[in-house]
């Protein structure tokens, strides 16, 4: 095999270089060597073709550069991708230069055992690099990409961090060898029980049979509950076998791991789980992952909505199962009734985040909207801008244009009363009452005096003149009027003149 498929190999077709180091490294080299590559525009190899230009220069000119410092490591690399060298010193003061001998060592000598962890693992890794032949002592050294030569392999292009880490690049070296690697991964997760579920995730992505059972059974039983765990998590749809499964439905009852077992049978629709999910919406917990089990599950969330518990549990179960079963949850009378408690409890997160579900469906029983029309008027100025928000959503526009008005006529700039500033739209709320008038249009034309009155308002009041302006140009289309407004303000400082030219903006528009 040519050097230049090797580079491919063991990195991409589409690489410039791993990295900047790798990069200006290369670069030097090839000068040392006075080769001059000519790269193509059309290609995207460049990386492979300048190692093999690299290579091409043989074995004693690459050993020549060994002897300086600047240019050891990415001659010792090129090394792994020339001929034979014969007989090399293999030390050096350098340890990634060090470990790059190895690893040549190992591509053109083979595997060898050795007391030292850098010799050991350089052998493994440059071993695997060009034969599947796994011998024994291996895989365990290559469990070391974990420790400190798999620190000094990120000073080399195989793991530069600009292109791979030392544990993604031999995890994807031993991918070669695919009837050892789950023992390598087995391995991995006994000596570096942090890395088993990252290496999880990788195993779970390559979607590969040979790996599934067999390395997330073994995973369920590790004795590290975190990495249990990880493994349950890993159970999906891509990556699933009935013997893994089942092994993870026997964590069902597992103090520590059930609610993962659930969880992840849950999204599979194994009915294993179902008594587990009737629990979870006892204690209103986690509840929203049953849906595949709806229209089993429905009754008992009815009916917990109905006892006597605590609003704020209601709402979080309410507002986890909104969009099921048909009629949607939310779309019942019961979610209505909700609204009812939770508005007595004074809790207006929960008020807030229904109102908002409901905007953004732009549709609602007529319980619902009955409950959301009490909100926008009594509620705290946040809640109410959130119900009003919803009932423009669902076109309940003849209710709310008198609540608007009453946003704006009541407003504390107004009245002289202490003023609320926790608004949930715009920057005030007869402000923000005047945009959505003008969002209802024509329709709103009862609401014309309190407009055509705000356009003359002075200090504090006055400084929604010009919301009030393009309101009143939306809801009777007198542009005149409008622009006279918004232009008398737009070379004011600040950000009234600036609200002013983007409404007049719009108006012209």
């Amino acid at each position: 095999m040519s050097a230049w498929q090797r580079v491919i190999d063991d990195f991409d077709y589409y690489l410039d270089a791993p990295g900047r180091v790798s990069d200006r490294a290369m670069d030097a080299l090839l000068a040392f060597l006075d080769i001059e590559v000519e790269l193509s525009p059309h290609a995207m190899d460049d990386w492979a073709v300048r190692v093999a230009a690299a290579a091409g220069a043989g074995p004693a000119r690459l050993v020549e550069a060994l002897a300086h410092n600047d240019l050891s490591r990415i001659a010792a690399f090129a090394l792994t991708y020339c001929g034979a060298p014969g007989p090399v010193d293999l030390t050096s003061d350098d340890e990634p230069t060090r470990l790059a001998l190895h690893i040549a060592a190992g591509v053109h000598e083979g595997w060898a055992a050795s007391d030292d962890d850098l010799a050991r693992f350089g052998r493994a890794f440059g071993a695997l690099l060009v034969s599947r032949n796994v011998q024994p002592g291996m895989l365990d050294a290559l469990t070391l990409c974990a420790g400190t030569p798999g620190d000094v392999l990120a000073e080399l292009p195989w793991a530069e961090p600009e292109w791979d880490t030392p544990v993604a690049a031999v995890d994807d070296l031993v991918r070669r060898a695919p009837e050892s690697h789950v023992e390598w991964l087995l391995a991995m997760a006994a000596r570096h029980p942090a890395q088993a579920p990252r290496l999880a995730d990788s195993a779970a992505r390559t979607e590969d049979s040979r790996l599934v059972e067999p390395y997330g059974i073994a995973l369920l039983a590790h004795e590290n509950v975190e990495i249990r765990r990880a493994a349950v998590s890993r159970l999906s749809r891509s990556w699933r076998t009935a013997a893994y499964q089942d092994a993870v439905a026997a964590l069902l009852t597992h103090a520590e791991l059930a609610d993962a077992a659930v969880t992840r049978l849950a999204a599979l629709a194994d009915r294993r789980c179902l008594p587990h999910l009737v629990e979870r919406i006892e204690r209103v917990e986690n509840v929203g992952v049953g849906r595949q089990f709806s229209a089993e599950l429905l009754p008992h969330i009815l009916r917990k909505l109905t006892e006597p518990t605590l609003a704020e549990h209601a709402a979080k179960l309410l507002l986890a199962t909104a969009t099921w079963g048909d009629p949607q949850l939310l779309m019942r009378p019961e979610a209505a009734d909700v609204v009812d408690r939770l508005r007595r409890a004074g809790a207006n997160s929960a008020l807030i985040e229904i109102s908002h579900r409901v905007s953004g469906w732009r549709r609602a029983s007529p319980e619902m909207i009955a409950r959301l029309r009490v909100l926008a008027t009594e509620a705290p100025a946040r809640v109410r801008q959130y119900a009003q928000h919803a009932l423009l959503s669902v076109g309940d526009k003849e209710n709310l244009v008198p609540v608007l008005m009453a946003e704006i006529t009541e407003h504390p700039v107004r009245t002289g009363e202490a003023a609320q500033h926790d608004v949930g739209f715009g920057w005030r709320t007869d402000a923000t009452a005047c945009v959505w008038l003008g969002t209802i249009g024509v329709a709103a034309a009862q609401a014309v005096p309190v407009l055509r009155a705000m356009l003359t308002e002075t200090g504090p009041a006055g400084e929604a003149r010009a919301e009030a302006a393009e309101a009143y140009w939306r809801v009777t289309g007198d542009a005149d009027t409008a622009l006279s407004v918004v232009d008398s303000l737009a070379s004011l400082p600040g950000d009234l003149g600036v609200r002013a030219r983007e409404a007049a903006g719009r108006i012209r528009s």
